[in-house]
């Protein structure tokens, strides 16, 4: 269990996660059930001191130390502030970020029609689908490969509300291209995270 710390910040991911490929609308997406969050993320006020001992505080993160992980934090420049946490585990990376929502709506709609749009006009590439975890996006965004030739960057995004609370994972690397395993690693770091809001507005 390698805990590397280091002090960067999210705005490369946020820029790639908003330059991605995009085919298709919101309006081309299936009928998706929302996620019931009963096996995770969990709210902090549903977890138990003794359910936290294997965890690390980030603060408004708490991340689940799991078998083979790295983790990286990414600290606000200006602040110190974690503002997200990237995990590596079974060759899969997942970069995760906690956002304040409103008490009786969620925002993963709203970020999805955005992300959607973004994408698009970078001509990218979306598609939208019911997942694992409820409505989930895949976008393609065309990238130079390490020889000059021309590919793509691939990436999975997955979004869960809860109390006053949104959180939105970015699965990249074999997980996303057909390595079930590495797939189901990263969603069980996912699923085992546990947000907490704090009072402030």
């Amino acid at each position: 269990e390698a805990v590397e710390v280091t002090e960067e910040t999210t705005e490369a991911e946020d820029s790639a996660a908003e330059g991605t490929e995009t085919e298709g609308t919101e309006a081309d997406a299936p009928e998706v059930i929302k996620y019931d969050r009963v096996n995770g993320p969990h709210d902090i006020e549903e977890v138990t001191a003794e359910d936290l001992e294997d965890y690390v505080d980030l603060g408004a993160l708490r991340i689940k130390l799991l078998d083979g992980m790295n983790l990286r934090l990414e600290t606000d420049d200006a602040t110190g502030a974690v503002i997200a946490a990237t995990i590596t585990r079974d060759g899969a990376t997942l970069q995760v970020q906690a956002f304040a929502a409103p008490r009786t709506t969620g925002i993963w709609d709203d970020i999805r029609h955005d992300l959607t749009e973004s994408v698009a006009s970078q001509g990218g590439n979306v598609e939208i689908y019911a997942g694992v975890f409820g409505a989930e996006m895949l976008t393609r965004l065309p990238a130079l490969t390490p020889d000059g030739q021309r590919g793509e960057r691939i990436a999975r995004f997955v979004g869960v509300d809860g109390p006053r609370w949104f959180l939105r994972g970015v699965i990249s690397g074999t997980a996303v291209l057909g390595d079930d395993k590495a797939a189901a690693s990263a969603e069980e770091v996912f699923r085992t995270v546990v947000v907490d809001r704090g009072d402030d507005p």
